[in-house]
C-alpha cells in the first residue's frame, strides 16, 4: 500500500509546483466547496476540513505578509505552502479512496478544476490494436500498444450483435492468443488497461474472422 499512495503522491508534488500561491489558494477553496457540497460520498475526508482551512488561512496570511514583510518571511510562506500542499495530497488520496475507483466519482470532489491529478489517477486507452490470424487452431493473436503504468489488461471478445463470448487478461501487449473460438465466426476485440486501482476507458474495437 505504501508504494501505491507513493506513486500518487509524487506525480501531484510535481503538478501541483506549477500553480503560484494566489491560484493555488483558488484551487484549493473550490475544492472544498465541492467537497462540503458532496459529504454524502466524501464521508471520512470532511475530517481533514478543519486542518485544511487552517492550512489554507495560515498560508494566506504569509502571503500577505511577504509583500511587506522581513527578509525571512518568503522562507516561512514557503514551509506553509508545504504544509499546504502535503495536505491536498493527502485529501486528494482520501477522496480518489471514497470514489470506489471511479474518475467520475473523483471529479465531484473539485479537484478537476484544473485537472493536477486526473493524469496520474487515470491511464490511457490503448491504441494501435492488431487482430489477426495465428497458427493455433480456433484463435486470434491480439496485440497492442503498452500503456505506461498499466499493470495488466483486460480483453473482451464479442460477437458482430455486441454479445460478450468471452472475457480474460494478459500481461503481455505484444502477443496474447485468444482461444476457443469458432472457425468463420467474425469477432471484435477491446482492450482495457489496468493497475491496482484503475482501469482506462474501452479502447476501439478491432475485428477478425477466425479461419
Amino acid at each position: 500500500m505504501k508504494k501505491i499512495i507513493f506513486f500518487f503522491l509524487m506525480p501531484v508534488s510535481l503538478k501541483l509546483a506549477k500553480y503560484t500561491d494566489e491560484k493555488l489558494i483558488v484551487f484549493i477553496n473550490n475544492v472544498l466547496i465541492s467537497i462540503i457540497a458532496n459529504a454524502a460520498i466524501f464521508v471520512n475526508t470532511q475530517a481533514l476540513l478543519p486542518a485544511m482551512k487552517t492550512a489554507i488561512k495560515n498560508f494566506s496570511d504569509a502571503c500577505a505578509a511577504v509583500k511587506n514583510g522581513p527578509a525571512g518571511s518568503a522562507a516561512a510562506k514557503d514551509a506553509l505552502r508545504l504544509q499546504l500542499e502535503t495536505l491536498i495530497n493527502q485529501m486528494a488520496v482520501s477522496c480518489w479512496t471514497e470514489s470506489v475507483n471511479s474518475i467520475d466519482t473523483f471529479k465531484k470532489s473539485g479537484f478537476n478544476t484544473r485537472k493536477p491529478f486526473e493524469h496520474i489517477l487515470s491511464l490511457l486507452t490503448p491504441v494501435k490494436l492488431l487482430l489477426k490470424q495465428c497458427s493455433f487452431p480456433n484463435s486470434l493473436q491480439l496485440t497492442f500498444k503498452a500503456v505506461e503504468h498499466a499493470v495488466y489488461y483486460k480483453i473482451r471478445v464479442m460477437l458482430t450483435d455486441g454479445t460478450v463470448v468471452a472475457e480474460l487478461t494478459t500481461t503481455d501487449s505484444r502477443k496474447t492468443i485468444i482461444t476457443d473460438l469458432k472457425r468463420g465466426e467474425h469477432y471484435f476485440v477491446q482492450v482495457s488497461a489496468c493497475s491496482a486501482k484503475i482501469q482506462s476507458e474501452w479502447s476501439s474495437k478491432v475485428d477478425a474472422i477466425c479461419a
